[in-house]
């Protein structure tokens, strides 16, 4: 990988953290600021500091007061022994991750424009794929990388495909499912009213918008209003039934007994005549 040249100067933390330091000091800071950016870290004996911070020999007992005194605090000594300024530290780590992440999208990017040209794939698919390379350890040789790409790729790849064909089997299930309609349908209610008169798709259409338990009311009501009214001819009109509720009706017996709630309106009895005459006139 190569090396970054570069780190931010964070200008108002350094104006806060050197203020009354000596121009000597501050440079000394500066110098081993940067030889961490380069290393990572720092040595923890202070002539290997006085070298990397570039001090002439005559200022080597004052650079070790100073360092003593003030600059170890800028530079604690971390778990493996050596000393580093923690704001560096985290800079050097946010631009290492950066510059990681950067080659391993460089990596799966060039293996995915590769593998494009002989699967032909979503780009939702492509997507995933490339996701799922990017949890490869990208720490090792380039031919490790490439096996262990290579076979993630295969591995991700027939997920999809035995994913597809469990799609497709239970699309092929459902098809095979039995759509057969929940009693009592239209043609039970059709058949059962026996009076087949008006337009079949029309009455179909408000017959299928009732709610379950009402047409379950209208298929134990038409028995009893068949055997009211037995001449087919003076019934209502399949249409007029259904517009009028008549299922909530009170029927009227042969024998003059009563079978429900409401008593009969004139105004349904010439609606019931009303059919007939269409009836007749048709």
């Amino acid at each position: 990988m190569a090396k970054d040249f570069t780190f931010p100067f964070l200008y108002k933390e350094w104006l806060v953290s050197t203020q009354g330091m000596d121009a000597d000091v501050r440079g000394w800071y500066i110098n081993l600021l940067a030889h961490q950016a380069d290393k990572g870290a720092l040595p923890n004996d202070i002539e290997s500091l006085a070298e990397l911070a570039g001090v002439k020999f005559s200022k080597y007992v004052r650079f070790k007061e100073c360092f003593n005194h003030t600059l170890a605090a800028k530079f604690p000594v971390n778990e493996d022994g050596n000393r580093a300024n923690e704001i560096m530290k985290g800079i050097k780590d946010e631009r290492d991750n950066y510059k990681a992440n950067q080659r391993r999208r460089g990596i799966v990017g060039a293996f995915i424009k590769i593998q494009r040209k002989t699967h032909n794939l979503k780009k939702s698919q492509w997507d995933s794929i490339s996701k799922e390379l990017m949890n490869v350890d990208f720490t090792k040789s380039k031919n490790e990388i490439d096996i262990a790409l290579s076979i993630r790729f295969k591995h991700t790849l027939q997920a999809f495909i035995d994913s597809e064909d469990d799609n497709e089997s239970n699309s092929k299930d459902n098809d095979d499912e039995d759509h057969t309609e929940l009693w009592p349908t239209f043609d039970d209610f059709w058949d059962l009213y026996d009076k087949k008169i008006g337009k079949k798709e029309k009455i179909k259409s408000k017959f299928d918008r009732l709610p379950h338990k009402t047409k379950e009311a209208i298929m134990a009501f038409i028995p009893d209003y068949k055997r009211s009214q037995p001449d087919k001819q003076y019934r209502k009109n399949p249409e007029t039934f259904l517009n009028n509720e008549s299922w909530n009706d009170e029927l009227i017996q042969i024998n003059g007994n009563r079978s429900t709630n409401n008593a009969r309106t004139d105004a349904e009895l010439k609606s019931t005549s009303s059919d007939v005459v269409d009836q007749l006139l048709r």
